[in-house]
């Protein structure tokens, strides 16, 4: 995957006296710079699949392609790739991915249980952090986090849905729906909450 690279400076030919030898363009020279931008083109890589990924609580991501089976069912952790890799993993079995702010950063800052033939697009930022830019689910429904989907235990199960102590705004109920929200609840100064005759909130 090797960039492009001049291979020859054509422009310095300019100053040079009229009648020099080395003012001429060789076409050896326009053949190198050809040759060069051949090379560049037919090594950039766009998709290629590597070998397949054992799951693990670190998994290493090969350098012999950009896309890659992972097999198993053991969860992953972390991953050892290089930084400034961009690379996709398709599952074929049920593992979770641990979600880390800086190791592993997924999709809803929550845990993901994956299902087989779901796709995960990762970028590494630095040297063995990544960050997944894109998670599409086979099924093809959303990506549940903590804040929406609920919270997951370490066996991928959801135990709950969580929510804020406290408002950082006002908000109003949405008409025709009920509010359930856990308990000790704070409205800060200056917010408002506003519930419909026809609707209600509850605090538990």
């Amino acid at each position: 995957m090797a960039d492009y690279a001049r291979q020859n400076d054509f422009s310095a030919k300019d100053a040079l006296s009229t009648g020099d030898a080395a003012k001429l363009i060789k076409g050896s020279e326009v053949d190198a710079e050809f040759d060069a931008i051949v090379t560049a083109v037919a090594t950039k890589q766009t998709v290629a699949k590597g070998a397949n990924i054992t799951s693990g609580t670190t998994v290493t991501i090969g350098t012999d392609g950009n896309y890659f089976d992972v097999e198993g069912t053991t969860q992953i952790n972390t991953m050892t790739v290089a930084i400034n890799r961009s690379f996709t993993l398709h599952f074929l079995g049920a593992l979770i991915l641990q979600h880390h702010a800086t190791n592993l950063d997924l999709p809803s800052q929550a845990n993901i249980t994956t299902a087989a033939g779901d796709v995960a697009e990762f970028f590494s930022h630095t040297a063995n952090q990544v960050q997944c830019v894109n998670y599409t689910r086979a099924d093809g429904s959303a990506v549940a986090g903590g804040g929406a989907g609920g919270l997951e235990d370490a066996g991928g199960n959801v135990v709950g849905i969580e929510n804020h102590v406290t408002t950082a705004g006002s908000f109003t109920v949405t008409n025709g729906k009920n509010l359930v929200t856990g308990g000790p609840f704070t409205i800060a100064s200056t917010h408002v909450v506003t519930v419909g005759t026809d609707e209600t909130w509850t605090i538990v």
